[in-house]
């Protein structure tokens, strides 16, 4: 019991750390994009995940915060499953 409160633990710390960073990625993008003059595009179904459009009237981006917390989740699965399994 103890060892899988461990693994949900660091479960846990790995998906907070990896939505930080994720977020951190995502708010650096739009100044990048603009400093490479990027023209306007959607990834995802509608926009789902990024929205950045880049015209004449100005720039603008939309990104869902739900699909990169569920992104977060399963790469902090993926690498405590990964270190649990190296061990």
């Amino acid at each position: 019991m103890h060892l899988n409160q461990l693994k949900l633990r660091v479960w846990l710390s790995l998906t907070v750390i990896v939505f930080l960073l994720l977020l951190v990625v995502y708010l650096i993008l739009p100044a990048l994009f603009l400093a490479l003059q990027v023209p306007s595009f959607v990834l995802g179904y509608q926009g789902l995940i990024f929205r950045w459009r880049n015209d004449t009237a100005g720039s603008s981006f939309q990104f869902n915060l739900t699909v990169l917390f569920i992104l977060a989740a399963i790469l902090g699965l993926a690498i405590t499953l990964f270190r649990t399994r190296r061990i």
